[in-house]
């Protein structure tokens, strides 16, 4: 009979081979599965009326990973490490600045075994009409490569989506968050990439939506959980430039990108203008482990 053995807490986690679960049970092979932690996106830069600043960028998706090993080559226990999610860049609130980068995410391993990659942080928006680069794509297998975050516009305009998804198991990347040109008209967040995976005849997958232009610049959409729960999820959305509420006026500030979904990158935030902030960007999110012994 096959036990299956899932890890979603982030940090270290412990394996116990069969024989030493007292349960009874032996094994043959061991089937381990791995998801990286998807890069947070950045956030966006200020600057004052009329001038173009850019939105940060989003984050790229983890890498997939899965080898078989046969139970006699494995110790007893064996460490499992799930990689956390990189954080957003914080929201900037200094006129005349640059956002702050997304943290990278974390590897994913099962002992010195397998590795599933990171997703890298998504750039920093400027204060500036210079583009924030998008997060990198944890790097693996050809069907388990993540997808890279989505760069800025360097005319300071609408989000940019994250690249159309692959047949791949990897996580998402991140969408862009808007920014601001020269006519001050407030622009949607880019939407981030879905992951994709062929299974017979059925392929999915549905991305987070752009990130809209509406009274709550910071209600984005975040990348759905896939329901295939051994694969990457979705990148956020990039934040839109616009927001409201005490103190604010429509279309000075950034929205906050939303956070990916397992292994996805987190989405930019918007740039903001001065004397109010930018929007932070979205968190990269977890990664999993599975140990399958069969």
């Amino acid at each position: 009979m096959s036990v299956v053995d899932i890890f979603t807490t982030t940090g270290s986690n412990t394996w116990y081979k069969a024989a030493g679960r007292g349960d009874g049970l032996s094994c043959m092979a061991v089937e381990v599965i791995l998801l990286g932690g998807g890069g947070g996106g950045g956030s966006g830069g200020t600057r004052g009326a009329s001038a173009i600043c850019t939105g940060g960028a989003g984050g790229g998706g983890a890498a997939w990973n899965t080898l078989i090993y046969p139970c006699s080559i494995l110790a007893a226990t064996e460490t499992v490490t799930v990689g956390a999610g990189g954080d957003g860049g914080g929201s900037q609130t200094t006129d005349t600045t640059d956002g702050t980068a997304g943290s990278n995410g974390v590897d994913s391993t099962f002992g010195n075994w397998l590795r599933a990659q990171k997703g890298g942080g998504g750039g920093a928006g400027r204060n500036t009409n210079a583009a924030a680069t998008g997060g990198s794509a944890g790097v693996g297998a050809t069907n388990g490569l993540g997808i890279a975050g989505a760069n800025s516009a360097a005319a300071g305009t609408a989000g940019t989506a994250g690249t159309a998804p692959t047949l791949s198991r990897g996580g998402g990347g991140g969408g862009s968050g808007g920014g601001w040109d020269a006519s001050n008209v407030a622009v949607a967040g880019g939407a981030g990439s879905s992951s994709s995976v062929s299974l017979s005849t059925f392929t999915m997958f549905v991305a987070a939506a752009a990130g809209s232009i509406s009274a709550d610049a910071d209600s984005q959409a975040s990348g759905p959980d896939q329901p295939y729960y051994f694969s990457g999820g979705a990148g956020g959305a990039g934040g839109a430039t616009q927001g409201s509420g005490v103190g604010l006026v429509v279309g000075t500030r950034g929205g906050c990108g939303s956070p990916g979904a397992q292994g996805g990158g987190g989405g930019g935030g918007a740039a903001g203008k001065n004397g109010f902030f930018s929007g932070a960007g979205g968190k990269g999110g977890n990664g999993m482990a599975a140990v399958i012994s069969l």
